[in-house]
């Protein structure tokens, strides 16, 4: 679990856990070693750190601040012609959402934000190819250095950008990764009623456990191949966008009646097919209800006669599975 820079432990659910306890694990942590952290806290037990930090961690820690400086000197080189006036921030203590609400105190939510933009007016700019949006007054600057990036916006970013927003009552901010090839990528992050009406659930429970010593559930991973896959409670993603198993239910019964749904199913499909994708994921599993398949590969063309081509296409393969009887 990452140490955060402001936040207390036994008293904040902090920006680097938040993901954990939606996700139920990250590449750097899970639920179970924040709730383990946080009731040893509570309890003023002292213990030994589990492991140290990753090289990714360390070089996080180090680059943050030139990558924002970076980052800044650029976002000021395409205003400088204008009227407009960005300043950006460092912050030198926790964000709370009590600060400017006392009633969501009860979900124990504190942010070590990595950088404040505060801007004179509402702005859209194009800052290494990419282009996003920044509000008049204060958006989040979530730093990353990620040297095995795909392209892509992790979600465990996102969720933890949206945690940034309900502590610090903004509505807008954006994630700057510096990527293994030196390049700047952009991502814009908005708010997101939904999700933060997820996190704040999560949080209430997981203090809910403290108070209680209810540990979390063991996370049950699938093997399969080799595929990226994970087991998920339902619940996790109950109240996103994107209802999976609500998809899935609807999948199922467009199989049945394929001529009549034919358009409906493919739709539910490209959906899931989407929830995997931001995932990472190639199976995702609902306990007792439904297993996803998901996968991407290349295989070679073949003639009518099925002779081969020596030319490659992608490949598409997906599955639902119904496990309620299992």
């Amino acid at each position: 679990m990452i140490t955060s820079k402001h936040t207390k432990l036994g008293q904040d659910l902090s920006s680097s856990e938040i993901s954990d306890i939606v996700l139920g694990e990250t590449a750097f942590s899970s639920c179970h070693k924040v709730y383990d952290a946080h009731l040893m806290a509570v309890k003023n037990v002292e213990v030994m750190s589990e492991r140290r930090m990753t090289n990714a961690m360390i070089r996080g820690l180090f680059l943050e601040q030139s990558v924002a400086d970076w980052f800044y000197y650029l976002l000021c080189e395409e205003i400088k012609d204008t009227d407009i006036v960005i300043e950006m921030l460092d912050p030198q203590d926790a964000s709370r959402p009590q600060d400017y609400n006392p009633d969501l105190a009860k979900y124990g939510l504190g942010a070590s934000v990595d950088r404040i933009l505060v801007c004179s007016e509402d702005v859209t700019v194009v800052v290494a190819g990419f282009t996003f949006h920044l509000k008049k007054g204060k958006n989040i600057l979530e730093i990353k250095t990620d040297y095995y990036h795909t392209g892509k916006c992790k979600p465990e970013w996102q969720i933890q950008v949206q945690h940034q927003m309900i502590c610090t009552g903004t509505q807008c901010g954006i994630i700057v990764c510096k990527d293994q090839t030196g390049k700047l990528n952009i991502y814009q992050s908005n708010i997101n009623e939904k999700m933060c009406k997820l996190i704040m659930k999560k949080a209430e429970d997981f203090w809910r456990r403290i108070d209680e010593e209810d540990p979390y559930p063991p996370i049950i991973k699938q093997e399969d191949q080799g595929l990226r896959s994970k087991t998920l409670d339902e619940t996790i993603l109950k109240k996103t966008n994107q209802d999976v198993v609500q998809l899935t239910e609807d999948y199922l019964v467009a199989s049945v009646e394929e001529r009549k749904w034919k358009k409906t199913k493919d739709k539910l499909k490209e959906d899931l097919s989407d929830v995997l994708d931001s995932l990472d994921l190639d199976v995702l599993t609902i306990p007792g209800q439904f297993q996803i398949k998901s996968h991407y590969s290349e295989v070679e063309k073949y003639t009518i006669e099925k002779k081969p081509t020596g030319v490659m296409r992608e490949q598409h393969s997906f599955t639902v599975k119904e496990i309620k009887d299992e």
